[in-house]
């Protein structure tokens, strides 16, 4: 059975999923790598934050799509 996903839907699902695996990363005790500005930037469990560096550069893809579907 096809089902449609709204890209709403998916986005949704998408931020809570990278909630949880950054709150099981702080309970871990592991750092968490994210791209804030261009720059590749570790947070680490107690709250510091590293600045990593600009080069290569990092930015977001936007996509075009408004439907996905599910096989």
């Amino acid at each position: 059975m096809k089902q449609e996903i709204s890209s709403s839907a998916l986005n949704n699902v998408f931020h809570k999923a990278v909630q949880k695996a950054i709150r099981e990363n702080r309970a871990l005790g592991l750092s968490n790598l994210t791209v804030k500005d261009g720059e590749l930037v570790e947070e680490k469990p107690d709250g510091t934050i590293v600045h990593l560096g600009r080069k290569p550069r990092f930015g977001m893809v936007k996509v075009k799509k408004k439907r996905f579907t599910l096989k």
